[in-house]
């Protein structure tokens, strides 16, 4: 797809939905004492979110920045931003688990792309220990993005969508637990 056809969609791509169930399988969340919460920056229509929260029993909320995709979201999930990521205010460190499905695409004004930017951007709002399932085209993951994750989160583990869904977009999933402080680990960076 040409850049300006992902511009033009807002860079959305959903989440293939075999893939989303495949996360939740893939993945036994520590029971919560009081269910817990899931944030999707970029949830399009919330149709990955609502899969994830139904499976772990965590109550989802989302942020789109399109107003009809934000609309159909607030359908499904238990609350819904229609704003840019980057306008919402959230509690630091108020969520249990982060599924991020970033745009594709450079961000303005810097010379990021938008997959690092999210990442680094939204790395705040989780708790420590918990779970970020973060979702990038694979050749996307730089030594910048592998030095941010090793400094901010351990347990990482790193798998490519399975087949056929893989080779449209060669995109991977990659699993990391936050740390409790951030600190920097040269080997996990490097591997």
């Amino acid at each position: 797809m040409t850049r300006l056809a992902s511009t033009a969609k807002a860079g959305f791509y959903p989440t293939p939905d075999r893939v989303t169930e495949w996360v939740t399988r893939f993945v036994l969340p520590a029971p919560q004492e009081s269910g817990g919460r899931l944030l999707d920056p970029c949830c399009g229509e919330g149709i990955a979110a609502q899969c994830v929260a139904r499976a772990w029993n965590l109550e989802a909320y989302g942020i789109e920045i399109d107003a009809d995709r934000a609309l159909e979201a607030s359908s499904r999930l238990h609350r819904v931003l229609h704003l840019d990521y980057a306008s919402a205010r959230t509690s630091h460190h108020s969520f249990q688990a982060i599924l991020l499905n970033p745009p594709y695409d450079y961000a303005e004004g810097e010379a990021k792309r938008t997959e690092y930017q999210f990442l680094r951007d939204t790395a705040k709002c989780l708790q420590t220990g918990g779970l970020l399932i973060y979702i990038v085209t694979q050749y996307r993951v730089d030594p910048r993005m592998a030095g941010f994750f090793a400094t901010a989160y351990e347990s990482i583990r790193a798998y490519r969508f399975p087949d056929p869904e893989y080779a449209q977009l060669r995109q991977a999933v990659i699993f990391g637990i936050a740390k409790k402080a951030p600190s920097r680990d040269d080997a996990t960076s490097l591997a």
